[in-house]
């Protein structure tokens, strides 16, 4: 091949292969494990199940997890391993690719029993902000894309994706970093996160009416979810999924360490 020839080939190729990378939700997914690894989380890239309906291989595309100790007098009581399943979602900043969510209340009685059920905690600790749930009043129960894009179809599809991974890791006792083999006990809260590169394009409504809004701030949907278990039994539940940006994604996890953290370490300080 002609020098020139040579050369022009490698351009194409350098270029193409600049494309790639340029274009691939990889590089927002990059992004979120080096933010999570910053901030000492043991991070598992894109593992892969087996769908519990259907058989068929799945991934998720991070799970992270910390583990925070527990101690009285000075001495470690129990510990506490927050794990996020987590899909990465990537939105181009571009018209016509906007998403509106409709909110409406949320049951303050639904969400304490979805906790005691998730969590150590328990009823008589969850009278205010002790989980970052209960921080919010309302959750996103509807949404719809504009018709030229397929925003709505690629939200459908993480929401699908995160839960039918909750529902399969929630029986699974995932250990990324062999810690605590042995010693005091340790109790795993398990959070499905879709994390967003950017609001830009987000909108909320309530349901009850008035003027829409751009979202700001990190949100929660809540649904009731149809879904086949590992033994194969038919069961229908309620969840919840924490609407992460990523700008606010420390935020969010310190929203957990103030809240959920802080009270859990008083309650499992104290004596059985």
């Amino acid at each position: 091949m002609p020098v020139n020839n040579f050369q022009r080939f490698m351009d194409n190729t350098e270029d193409n292969i600049q494309e790639i990378i340029n274009k691939s939700g990889n590089s927002f997914h990059t992004k979120v494990i080096l933010s999570l690894r910053e901030k000492e989380w043991n991070v598992l890239i894109s593992p892969y199940y087996s769908d519990n309906a259907t058989g068929k291989a799945r991934e998720i595309d991070i799970v992270a997890e910390k583990l925070y100790e527990m101690k009285s007098l000075g001495v470690a009581t129990a510990y506490i391993k927050i794990q996020l399943l987590i899909e990465c979602k990537y939105t181009k900043d571009e018209k016509k690719k906007d998403t509106v969510f409709w909110f409406d209340s949320m049951s303050s009685n639904k969400v304490k029993k979805h906790i005691q059920k998730i969590s150590p905690l328990k009823e008589d600790y969850l009278n205010g902000n002790e989980h970052h749930y209960l921080l919010l009043e309302e959750a996103a129960k509807l949404f719809e894309s504009t018709k030229e894009n397929y925003e709505n179809e690629d939200y459908y599809k993480a929401i699908d994706q995160v839960l039918k991974a909750y529902v399969y890791f929630n029986t699974i006792n995932l250990n990324l970093d062999d810690q605590n083999k042995t010693g005091p006990p340790v109790h795993t809260i398990k959070y499905p996160v879709i994390i967003s590169n950017n609001f830009n394009r987000l909108h909320g409504i309530s349901i009850s009416g008035g003027k829409h809004y751009r979202l700001m701030d990190n949100f929660v949907l809540d649904l009731q979810y149809a879904y086949t278990d590992r033994e194969g039994k038919y069961k229908n539940d309620y969840f919840i999924i924490d609407f992460v940006s990523f700008e606010k994604l420390q935020k969010y996890i310190s929203d957990i360490e103030k809240n959920e953290i802080e009270k859990l370490k008083y309650i499992l300080s104290l004596p059985i």
